[in-house]
């Protein structure tokens, strides 16, 4: 099959500890929360705990499928020290068994020094460890990183499940919106369009002057008021510019943190922009998307819902610039005309995306 039969045959049918690895950024992480909820599925009574970089506990927090959070400083596994602090810390907690989503060494050297007696992982292209760390081994067949992810439930005879993140609204986050939306003129009671001004890199940047179209497009054709969100000073001044390019359509975010941004994707109505963390998050939590994809493959990690479509330039032009506002718009009209007449459809019907290649110039 995909896996070493010899060593899963002797996986225990009811584990007391599972241990997940899973270190990167934050849309990284969100991507294995799936995996946690099949793998809370399979084993209701099991303590299970997640290991991770600091980044990206906040999410994390709470999730009523894990028990337990454990976090590393980055580049842990070059210090003796902290190599040695990690170490205790597993072996109190003494897990049965790993699942190492990173497949590579830092990850497959974690599960190895917990002490577990069955460590899963990837073989093949997505393997970047020594062959003795992981002891089962699956050979990965899909495409994105999320159904890949998935199939390390093989060895538990687990197969075909569907995509949950489980990330549930809760009155915390009504409020932190309600109040962010208020301060900024909008209102939690308007439908609003989320813009993501991220930028990654040269080419995963979409010009401020297309923002500022698409603003005024959803609302003069959608009535949508577009919020800008930002995370660093020069994205703060490109939004800056696309707020007074798009005159009251378009409306400047505050600072916020990870947790406020995504009470905000939650709670409207469309979000478009590059692959960051915004646009994962609005996967995760249901909202309908437009995905800008350039150099980053879509069809490996792109938003996974229902409404989502992603935008995926050929990769021999990578840039963004060869996407037009009007072709965004396109897209963004064939989802609003879906969701704005029929109810919003649950965070939880999850379904591959739609992706659309920008035709060559």
């Amino acid at each position: 099959m995909f896996f070493r039969r010899t060593t899963a045959r002797l996986l225990p049918d009811q584990p007391k500890r599972i241990l997940l690895i899973r270190f990167g950024e934050l849309c990284e992480v969100l991507r294995g929360a799936p995996l946690l909820v099949a793998l809370r599925m399979r084993f209701p009574h099991a303590e299970i705990a997640w290991l991770t970089n600091e980044q990206a506990v906040s999410l994390l927090q709470g999730h009523r499928a894990l028990n337990r959070i454990l976090t590393v400083k980055n580049n842990w596994n070059h210090s003796w020290n902290e190599i040695q602090l990690l170490r205790r810390r597993l072996k109190r907690f003494q897990p049965e068994i790993t699942l190492d989503l990173n497949g590579n060494f830092s990850s497959s050297f974690a599960a190895w020094i917990s002490g577990a007696k069955f460590r899963i992982g990837f073989t093949g292209e997505y393997s970047g460890n020594p062959r003795l760390l992981n002891n089962i081994r699956v050979v990965p067949g899909e495409n994105h990183e999320i159904d890949r992810l998935m199939q390390l439930l093989e060895p538990f005879d687990v197969y075909g499940c569907s995509v949950d993140f489980d990330l549930d609204e809760n009155e915390v986050d009504r409020i932190c919106a309600k109040e962010i939306l208020g301060y900024s003129g909008i209102g939690l009671n308007r439908h609003y369009g989320i813009l993501d001004t991220s930028v990654g890199s040269e080419t995963s940047h979409w010009p401020k002057e297309r923002f500022a179209e698409l603003a005024n497009y959803l609302l003069d054709q959608w009535n949508l008021p577009s919020f800008l969100v930002w995370s660093n000073q020069n994205e703060q001044a490109i939004a800056e510019t696309i707020v007074q390019n798009g005159g009251n359509a378009a409306f400047l975010s505050p600072p916020l943190s990870v947790n406020e941004l995504a009470s905000l994707v939650r709670f409207a109505t469309i979000l478009v922009g590059p692959d960051g963390p915004a646009l994962g998050l609005s996967g995760a939590v249901g909202t309908p998307c437009v995905g800008l994809f350039g150099a980053t493959l879509a069809s490996q990690v792109g938003p996974y819902g229902r409404f989502c479509r992603s935008i995926q330039v050929n990769s021999a032009n990578p840039s963004l610039e060869r996407i037009s506002t009007s072709f965004v718009c396109g897209e963004c009209d064939a989802i609003l005309s879906e969701i704005l007449e029929p109810a919003k459809k649950s965070v939880f019907e999850f379904e591959k995306p739609v992706r659309i290649l920008v035709p060559a110039a």
